[in-house]
């Protein structure tokens, strides 16, 4: 459990704690998943806000796209 705190917490990478437990990488990814601990470091509230960046962007392409459309098939 430390180690996986030490890897949430930035202070220790997937490497450095799994060899501090004496665990392969592999194996150390998926106790983090036991834990609910992402291995890319995102909290709910960061991957909410990306999400919402994703989905911004997604409807502005939309719109500009509509626009081309619109604009070649006038």
């Amino acid at each position: 459990m430390i180690a996986v705190k030490l890897f949430k917490d930035g202070k220790l990478s997937t490497g450095q704690a799994a060899e501090s437990v004496g665990v392969s990488k592999r194996t150390f990814i998926e106790l983090l998943g036991e834990y609910n601990v992402s291995v890319f470091g995102y909290n709910d509230e960061e991957l909410e806000e990306d999400l919402e960046k994703v989905e911004f962007h997604i409807s502005k392409s939309c719109v500009y796209r509509n626009l081309i459309l619109n604009f070649l098939n006038s």
